[in-house]
């Protein structure tokens, strides 16, 4: 007779196959916290008592700056970066030291303040010119010596120079008129000077070279047309085709003001720069873009000869093909409100109440042919961001609002 199997617990699967078990004071997390408050404490407290009575252990030394004879020569608490024969320093990228040093930034401003028709205009003007020495740079290494990736070194040379001008006015004022305006305007030209026995080099979309800003596009040209096989051959050099940063920027704004109601607007605009139009690049070289679709047979849809050739033209010269006028102005924001009578807030127990709306990025002037000149795929990375590719452009945003006091 077969002996019956005693009954079994149901299998509860965890969460993870190692999951952590947790004891109720561990789970209660504020004794934890209080017993590692404890343990520094006392640290502090015995590091407290050491300083008091003059012992030695207490404090912390600022080294080199500060020696302490309690410590060994041979003490192994500062790493020491050694040097190849030729001065330059044997890093094996331990990331137990920092190689390189801040940047040296020596500027030079200029200007003056004035007002004009007693004081009803007025001008600000200021002319700068910003040296950086030892500029980090990633400089590349050869992989013979270890190295993958490039190392941050201190050898560049950077010159930035340019003005900053600000004129406002007050246009018309009277009992209850009153109309101002204000014009800024910058500019900033920017050059490497120096890249030390470093080589150019790309960051993203730049191409760093002496002589040139920093952020700056270099395009591949064509070197030759093939009309019987429609074939292009892309140039060995690059060339260069302009700066990412703008080299010019500001802003224009306006107030008006009649008794209650109140008009506010501004506009900004940028220029001087270059931007890939990676977006159309992209489209085009998948056959899926307005300049491709615009050559292909109709209404079949089937390829031609210049289609074919567009797309051979877009993939030997890469994503600089799209190099365009990056310049914009945009009408950035129009505000109308309007202060009630305070007797009408009174009736609801209200004072000081308004209205507004308002509409921010209204319209641009633009000769971008892509997404928007003002925005890129990169983020705010600081070198190399020029392209608009899978980003969306600034959202135009309309506000209503309410404002009033208790």
């Amino acid at each position: 007779m077969a002996t019956p199997r005693a009954p079994t617990k149901p299998y509860v699967r965890k969460q993870y196959w190692n999951k952590p078990s947790m004891t109720w004071w561990e789970r209660a997390y504020l004794p934890e916290i209080l017993r590692g408050l404890f343990i520094t404490g006392g640290v502090f407290m015995r590091n407290m008592g050491r300083w008091l009575t003059f012992r030695k252990g207490a404090l912390t030394t600022y080294y080199p700056e500060e020696t302490r004879a309690d410590y060994a020569a041979g003490n192994r608490g500062k790493h020491v970066l050694t040097q190849r024969p030729d001065g330059r320093p044997q890093c094996i990228a331990c990331n137990l030291c920092a190689t390189v040093c801040p940047a040296k930034v020596i500027e030079i401003e200029a200007g003056f303040d004035a007002g004009f028709f007693s004081d009803r205009v007025s001008l600000e003007f200021t002319y700068y010119n910003q040296r950086t020495t030892d500029a980090l740079f990633r400089r590349p290494e050869a992989p013979s010596l270890g190295f993958l990736n490039t190392q941050l070194t201190n050898i560049g040379e950077i010159r930035n120079r340019g003005i900053e001008t600000s004129l406002h006015g007050q246009i018309l004022q009277s009992r209850d008129v009153r109309w101002t305006g204000t014009v800024n305007y910058t500019t900033n030209n920017n050059k490497v000077l120096s890249m030390g026995d470093v080589a150019p080099f790309f960051v993203n979309d730049s191409r760093i070279v002496a002589g040139y800003p920093v952020n700056g596009i270099w395009r591949v040209p064509l070197a030759s047309w093939d009309p019987v096989l429609r074939r292009h051959t892309a140039a060995i050099d690059r060339v260069y085709a302009g700066p990412i940063d703008p080299t010019y920027y500001g802003s224009l704004a306006t107030e008006f003001t009649f008794k209650r109601l109140n008009l506010n607007a501004m506009m900004d605009y940028s220029g001087g720069n270059k931007k890939i139009d990676f977006s159309h690049y992209w489209d085009t070289r998948v056959r899926s873009g307005d300049r491709y679709l615009a050559l292909i047979h109709k209404p079949d849809g089937a390829p031609t000869p210049a289609g074919d050739s567009l797309v051979d033209y877009v993939n030997v010269i890469g994503s600089t093909v799209f190099t365009e006028d990056g310049s914009y102005m945009t009408l950035r924001e129009v505000s109308l409100s309007y202060a009630l009578p305070e007797s009408w807030s009174a009736r609801a127990r209200l004072r000081n109440t308004s209205l507004r709306f308002s509409g921010r990025n209204l319209y641009m002037w633009t000769k971008f042919p892509g997404v928007d000149p003002q925005t890129n795929w990169r983020g705010n990375t600081p070198v190399g961001a020029s392209s608009d590719f899978d980003s969306q452009p600034i959202p135009r945003i309309f506000l209503f609002a309410i404002r009033t006091s208790f």
